[in-house]
Formats: structure tokens, sequence, C-alpha cells
């Protein structure tokens, strides 16, 4: 009997000695990996998530109303009288007089002058200023207020039937002192003096929420990215009223809760370490930020909602830097590949 005992205690320590060998080899490699990831990427620990996931309940494209385009766009900029029509298929609309332009379908529209041509050539076709440090300043111009013309073009777009609630936006300050430092630094410089005090202006960048997170669109079909330039609404204002405007993938967001649980987002962020662990280039990346979001994807006819985390990575080697952004699946962990 008590060598019976004596073989079942043996038998007890040796199995609890293997599980704590394994235990010991496990943790080995994740710290180990750990390790060898931290020589590519420095990246946070812990971020802010939902209490709760949405799913989508019906979202559509919203449809803009041109019934009084005319009045609310081009009387300041634009006298015609009717528009010439581009595809009877898709009932695009086309005015045009000089430099100003203005189309549109019940989906999409874009609307510029040649203010907007003058200023945009220093900043490129989207003006692509979010290296500038010019954003949501405290500074207001001389002819309004960025409250004032944030409400002047609230007040526009809720007469196109683009309601602007459950929106935020990013305020870009353009005064002639910084308009000057701009147009000096662009690669489309010409003569300084193009540039004078009656330019100041605002650009505004509006964006979607769903419960104040951010919702992420497939911007011309092209980019996805939580930037201020894939924005489904922007809007530069100047003294004269807005002298661009680009609306597309402007959606009608009607959501459920769901009962789809989150993967942890300690899952998530051991996926970007191993996927960073086995680059075996020179460069060091640093996550700058991470966002929780949702995409909003066209599948056909429906609409896919994917709730997404926003990694905001910089890459740096010995000859430059760079930023970019990966999105990673919060259901499945997994990159996201556009």
């Amino acid at each position: 009997m008590k060598k019976e005992l004596k073989t079942i205690i043996f038998i007890a320590y040796a199995f609890i000695l293997i599980c704590l060998f394994y235990y010991y080899i496990l943790m080995s490699d994740s710290q180990s990996s750990e390790l060898n990831s931290s020589d590519k990427i420095e990246m946070q620990k812990t971020a802010i998530q939902p209490d709760y996931l949405l799913d989508n309940n019906g979202c559509k494209i919203a449809h803009i109303n041109a019934n009084n385009i005319q009045n609310l766009l081009l009387k300041s900029n634009v006298n015609i009288n009717s528009p010439s029509i581009i595809s009877t298929d898709s009932e695009q609309y086309f005015y045009q007089n000089g430099d100003s332009v203005l189309t549109y379908t019940n989906e999409t529209l874009h609307f510029s002058t040649s203010f907007y041509n003058k200023i945009s050539q220093y900043f490129g076709a989207n003006l692509n200023i979010k290296s500038e440090n010019i954003i949501n300043q405290l500074t207001d111009l001389s002819f309004m207020s960025k409250r004032e013309a944030y409400q002047e073009i609230r007040k526009i777009l809720n007469a196109l039937n683009i309601s602007l609630d459950n929106t935020s936006y990013d305020c870009y300050v353009l005064d002639y002192e910084m308009l000057k430092r701009i147009a000096k630094e662009s690669p489309g410089f010409r003569i300084e003096n193009e540039i004078s005090e009656q330019d100041e202006c605002y650009y505004f960048t509006i964006r979607q929420t769903i419960v104040s997170f951010p919702v992420i669109i497939n911007y011309m079909n092209t980019f996805t990215e939580l930037t201020s330039e894939t924005a489904p609404i922007q809007v530069l204002c100047s003294k004269n009223g807005i002298e661009y405007l680009h609306i597309e993938h402007f959606y009608d967001i009607k959501v459920k809760k769901s009962s789809t649980n989150l993967k942890s987002f300690e899952e998530i962020r051991k996926n970007v370490l191993y996927k960073y662990s086995q680059l075996l280039n020179a460069s060091f990346y640093e996550v700058k930020s991470v966002d929780f979001a949702y995409v909003l994807l066209e599948n056909k006819k429906d609409l896919q909602l994917i709730p997404v985390w926003v990694f905001t990575i910089t890459e740096d080697n010995s000859q430059s830097s760079y930023q970019y952004q990966e999105l990673y699946n919060a259901l499945t962990a997994e990159e996201i590949v556009l």
C-alpha cells in the first residue's frame, strides 16, 4: 500500500514538474517574441475601447437635395441659368463659369471656384496640409470666427439634406502669415505676392461618428485612413463664402446594439508585435496612437460596418521618416487590407 502511495505521489510530482517546464517554455517564447519585437517597434500596452459594439441597422447613402443648389452655392460666384447633363444614366449634372465648377449627383457633390484653384496649387489636389501645425487653432480670422463659419456651412448642408448631427470636424486656420509660409515652401510656389491678406480662409474637414467614435470610409475608392484628407465632407470658406465643397460617401447611419464581443486589445497587440518581429529591414517603428473606429464599406448593394483598431505608425531609418496607418479588425484581430 505504501509503495503504491509513493508511486502515485511520484507520478503527481512528475506531472506538476512537466507542466511547470512547458509553462516556462511558453512564457520564455512569449517574452522572447516581445523582446525581439521591441527591437523593431515601440507601442503602448493599453487602449480605450467601447463598452459595447454597434452593428448596421439599415445604413444607406445620404441623398443630396439639389432643388435649391444654385441659390446655395452659385449666387455669389457663378451666374448660370441651367446645367449641362454629363450622364443621364447616373443623373450627373455639370455647371461651369470660367474657373468655377459644380458637378453633382444625388449622392456626390463637388464645387470649386477660382479662389480655391489659386489656393490649392500650394497644397496639392486635396489641400494636403496635415503636416502643418495649423489645425484647430484658437485664432479667428477677421472676416468671421470659426464657429460662425461652421454654422454657415451647417446651414447650407442642412438645406442640401446633409445633416451634421453625429459628426466631428477639424478646422485649419489659413491666415496670411501661414499662407505665405506654406506657399513659399510649396513646390508650386511662383511669386510670393500672389498671396495677400484677402486670401485668408478656413478649411473644414467633417467626419461622421458613432457614439463619438469616428467612421472611416473608402475615400475616392482608394484611401481608407483616419485622416483629415479622407473626411467625406471638405469645405474651404473665405470672406466671400464657400469656395470649395466636396461631399462623397456620406451616409444616413442607423445602428443597433450588437451581442458580438471584441477581441482583447492584448490579442491584437500581440499580432502587431509578431508581424514586426518578422521584418528583416533596418527600420525602427513606433506606434504614435491607437484609436477605435468603425469602417463603413460598400459591398455590392449592402453596407458592412466593421469595428477596427487604427494604428498610426512611424517608420524611421537612416535616410527618412514615414508615417502611415494600419487597420485591425476588432472582431478577428486580423489586419484589414483593402
